[in-house]
């Protein structure tokens, strides 16, 4: 009886699971939220994304909220979002209609007023494709949360970082906490141009004079206001005075507006590939580029204002009826050439003509080089057609040959332009010869070979004397010594008498 109860029991709880799986939309499935935001934390004023993504088996479709603090936060734009005021709906469909591993959606918000907020989504429905039916199923709601930063105080510096004349000499030397300055120039400097820089970066400067108008003969005063960025400002006053010329009276009364300051003198004009543009020398309202501040130029025998960069490259701003612009400005070429800069990873670099007394390195050959959609002048190795030569000027001190690949699209410094290249040797002009030095330069081959016999001649009669000189020494001795011989042969006697025979030797025998 147990064991039959026990096989009872048994089929009901397979025939109670069997059940449960085949009824319609009984599922055990559920999808999983997550909510991001890019950046976390940003400026007031600044955008930010928020993205909700849910997350698991074939899912068909999702909607639901998502609720933020309104005073901080205020939604923009987004697809598949509508609302405002602290709640936007969301929805996410599937459109293959075969369900997805993730359904997402993403917002622009900005940032309105310091502090955190929470970035919360809750699901309202979420649906799931299970043997071909659509079927709802549980989600998990998630929240992220953004911090919009208190805004910096503004900056109270109203000093000047610089401050100099085109002409004369500050006194005393300048320093940001002196404001009075004074500066005599002779009768002979009619203009008298002051560069100033604030020290901070906001700061604006404005000056109560111009220098292109005639200087007075006599005290002018000049106001540099710097207004720093909360709005507080500060004055640096500057007298310049013009010595009378040689028996010249001048009043007593200095010059302290600008409007008095009359005449203006004549333009400065310079020729740019034919065509004639004046400098212009107030840039009040002209946006310097990046990395220049104001300075003084030569040219034309006048000091014209310019704006220079750490490297020293003067940009003179020309303008004429065709149009007005910066200009590079090479002292010497006497030349100009468009401001004209591209950038290369994020980095500005200034576009300059290579210096003719400059030598390219060996191994490269002048071609066009692509940079991102702009096509330059430049050199490409003979090696390795992915490396190429421009000559720019980077955001430092550096300028000369930049070694820029086209593959990783990076540029870097080639060289030191005096240690790249030597200075390009100057060629001099051949002068025709005259006289013995034509003559030597025509012949020069035959007398070489002339002297060169004139010389083996002599070695060997040479040669010859001292071999003659040792030979007849030689044969005198020998002759002396037959002659002395063939005496000592006559003063010999020699006896052949035959020898006497014994008496009785025949006898005996």
């Amino acid at each position: 009886m147990k064991r039959i109860l026990i096989r009872v029991g048994a089929l009901l709880a397979a025939l109670t699971l069997g059940v449960t799986l085949w009824v319609p939309g009984a599922s055990a499935a559920s999808g999983t939220s997550n909510v991001s935001v890019s950046p976390s934390s940003v400026d007031p004023g600044a955008n930010f994304t928020v993205t909700v993504r849910v997350s698991g088996n074939a899912l068909g479709s999702v909607e639901g909220y998502l609720t933020y603090d309104a005073s901080k936060v205020e939604f923009v734009s987004g697809a598949g979002a509508n609302g405002a005021g602290g709640s936007v709906k969301l929805s996410a469909y599937d459109n293959n209609g075969n369900g997805s591993s993730s359904l997402s959606c993403t917002m622009t918000f900005t940032a309105k007023a310091a502090g955190s907020t929470a970035m919360s989504f809750k699901p309202s429905e979420v649906t799931a494709v299970e043997n071909g039916q659509v079927v709802e199923i549980s989600a998990s709601s998630a929240s992220a949360t953004v911090t919009v930063k208190a805004p910096a105080a503004l900056s109270g510096n109203a000093n000047l970082s610089s401050l100099k004349p085109s002409q004369g000499t500050l006194s005393p030397a300048f320093s940001p906490n002196t404001t009075s300055y004074t500066v005599t120039v002779p009768n002979s400097v009619e203009h008298v141009y002051l560069s100033a820089k604030p020290q901070e970066a906001g700061a604006t400067q404005a000056d109560s004079g111009s220098g292109a108008q005639v200087l007075p003969v006599g005290t002018t005063t000049r106001v540099i206001t710097v207004t720093a960025p909360n709005g507080a400002t500060k004055k640096y006053t500057v007298k310049i005075t013009r010595q009378p010329a040689e028996g010249q009276t001048v009043s007593e009364t200095p010059v302290s507006s600008a409007e008095e300051l009359v005449p203006v003198r004549n333009e400065v004009t310079v020729s740019v590939d034919g065509r004639t543009m004046t400098v212009v020398e107030d840039l009040t309202d002209i946006e310097i580029p990046a990395g220049f501040e104001q300075d003084f130029q030569a040219i034309n025998d006048n000091s014209v204002v310019c704006v220079r960069n750490a490297a020293g490259i003067p940009l003179l701003y020309l303008i004429d009826d065709a149009g007005a612009g910066f200009y590079v400005y090479d002292s010497e070429t006497i030349s100009f050439t468009p401001f004209d800069t591209i950038t290369i990873k994020g980095v500005p670099y200034l576009l300059l003509e290579k210096p003719r007394n400059i030598a390219l390195p060996k191994g490269f050959a002048a071609a066009e080089v692509a940079v991102g959609e702009r096509t330059l002048s430049g050199w490409r190795s003979e090696e390795d057609e992915a490396y190429c030569l421009l000559y720019l000027c980077g955001p430092g001190e550096y300028k000369g040959f930049y070694l820029y690949d086209s593959v990783e699209e990076t540029a870097m410094r080639y060289a030191p332009v005096g240690a790249a290249a030597a200075v390009a040797p100057v060629e001099k002009e051949e002068q025709p010869l005259n006289g013995p030095a034509a003559f030597f330069a025509a012949y020069w081959l035959y007398a070489v070979a002339g002297a060169g016999a004139v010389i083996l001649g002599l070695t060997l009669a040479l040669i010859l004397v001292a071999v003659k000189k040792r030979k007849v020494p030689s044969q005198q001795r020998n002759e002396a010594e037959k002659d002395d011989f063939l005496d000592d042969l006559d003063g010999m006697i020699f006896d052949f008498e035959p020898e006497k025979e014994k008496p009785g030797n025949n006898e005996e025998k």
